[in-house]
């Protein structure tokens, strides 16, 4: 059959029928596509189809190979520069890789998905260096392809949903680790080397803005104990007392509680620092209270304290990440406050822990403060820093702490946040499981956040004659009664 002459009306024509390709197999199995059903979609005839394509098969092909470098090569620019952050894909990233998540789905084909596979594990191999001819190179790229396949699969025609982006936290470890772990301990260093000092550079960096703020927080304890802000002595002396972040932080909780109160339940408060507060929840009601901080000095006051008190709490070292790596039980509820989550580099393994550290119906209290503070102006209400989090660490020199008399008694400076909008703190949550009961903005902080800020009984605000913003938010979650322990 003479093949029809490309003219005007059949440009794009081309480009129309991979575009049908893909629409169809967003709802039917590759083996159902056919010629005439591209051809018929994209406003063309048989001639048309095959003046461009052999095949379905090469059209197929064709559609995938355009799609592929795209896809991995943009994925993988994010995994390596942007590892440890929640991922923002912009549309044309979505939508290389909604394409590949159709490939590996259940409408995909094996020759399809095995074309996908080989072309990832290339980049892989490329992007850190190491020679895919080495059989226990070529042995890890293809099982880690393997299992970034089954991942993206799993997503079943919805690949860029509100959980997609946590998804993607879990591919960058998948697509990294097996790597470093060549660089740093392959036999050829040479070929290895710059991967693996970027890599371990990142990690050193990491590690040391982490321990720049433990020994921050270590500074913090002494000064903090001696405050009217967190009133140990009260504490001590009034066996009634309850810290008011605590009284907030329960009364937020209480009509999410299985029974009115905390009787007969144990409570894990994360990032307790001086375990004002984690004694507060043993007042409050709970069966049993646990406290966990990475600050040694914060925990020893913590547990003079508590002593002091007659309260029987535990503290526990470690990092709110990894909680359930040092901590071999569940609890009924996990509670973590104020000014907590901006110490933490992403909230992802953070998600994860607090999934594993309740029993199946537990439930989970996040009440900090706004996002939105990290954008203002500490002046004004002036955005000038970004919302959006995964644009690296907020980092200040500060010899005082938000207690009052506080100024010089901080010996080590420096300062490392890290911002957390909405979107990942949502996504983190579902990501691991959990259930979002509820979602509250409030117009209280439990700090002088903004200096123009007025003190009330129900917290810090704005002044009158000033805009209402939302100041602290409050999450609830759940983990569902069906979900396994560990």
């Amino acid at each position: 059959m003479a093949r029809p002459r490309k003219d005007s009306e059949e440009r794009g024509a081309e480009a129309r029928m991979i575009e049908a390709f893909w629409d169809q197999l967003s709802h039917m199995p590759y083996r159902e596509v056919t010629a005439a059903s591209i051809a018929r979609q994209a406003g063309c005839n048989r001639a048309t189809f095959y003046y461009y394509f052999d095949s379905i098969e090469d059209l197929a092909e064709q559609a995938v190979d355009a799609a592929i470098p795209t896809g991995i090569a943009d994925l993988a620019e994010k995994f390596l520069s942007e590892s440890g952050t929640q991922f923002r894909l912009d549309e044309n990233q979505r939508g290389a890789v909604e394409r590949i998540c159709l490939l590996t789905g259940p409408n995909g084909s094996t020759r399809l998905t095995e074309r996908f596979k080989r072309a990832l594990a290339e980049t892989w191999a490329s992007k850190f260096g190491l020679d895919l001819t080495q059989e226990d190179v070529h042995a890890v790229a293809s099982f880690m392809a393997s299992g970034i396949v089954g991942l993206l699969g799993e997503q079943e025609g919805e690949p860029c949903d509100e959980r997609f982006d946590a998804r993607l936290q879990t591919i960058s470890k998948v697509f990294s680790a097996p790597a470093m772990k060549f660089a740093r301990t392959g036999d050829d260093a040479s070929t290895h080397a710059a991967a693996a000092d970027s890599v371990v550079a990142a990690d050193d960096a990491l590690d040391r803005k982490l321990a720049e703020n433990r020994d921050n927080w270590d500074d913090r304890a002494a000064v903090h104990a001696e405050s009217a802000f967190y009133d140990v002595e009260r504490l001590i002396s009034d066996p009634s007392y309850v810290s008011s972040v605590a009284q907030r932080d329960f009364e937020a909780l209480l009509p999410h509680l299985p029974q009115a109160g905390l009787a007969g339940l144990s409570v894990l408060h994360l990032q307790c620092h001086i375990g004002t507060d984690t004694i507060s929840w043993l007042r409050l009601g709970a069966r049993e209270a646990w406290g966990l901080d990475f600050s040694p000095t914060s925990l020893a006051h913590a547990r003079r304290i508590a002593q002091r008190a007659g309260a029987n709490a535990t503290f526990v070292e470690g990092d709110a990440r990894f909680a359930s790596h040092v901590i071999d039980r569940v609890f009924d509820v996990v509670v973590t406050g104020t000014g907590a989550i901006t110490w933490l580099p992403d909230l992802s393994d953070w998600a994860h822990s607090i999934a594993d550290l309740l029993v199946p119906g537990g439930t989970l209290l996040l009440r900090d403060d706004h996002p939105l503070l990290d954008a203002l102006g500490y002046e004004s209400l002036t955005i000038t820093e970004d919302y959006l989090s995964g644009t690296g660490s907020i980092d200040y020199e500060s010899d005082e702490s938000y207690v009052e008399g506080s100024a010089g008694k901080i010996a080590h400076t420096a300062n490392h946040n890290w911002r957390h909008d909405f979107q990942e703190i949502v996504d983190s949550l579902l990501a691991a499981g959990l259930s979002i009961e509820a979602l509250r903005e409030s117009p209280y902080a439990e700090w002088k956040a903004l200096p123009f800020l007025v003190e009330t009984e129900q917290g810090w605000t704005m002044p009158e004659g000033m805009p209402k913003i939302p100041l602290s938010f409050a999450i609830v979650a759940r983990k569902p009664q069906d979900q396994r322990i560990g």
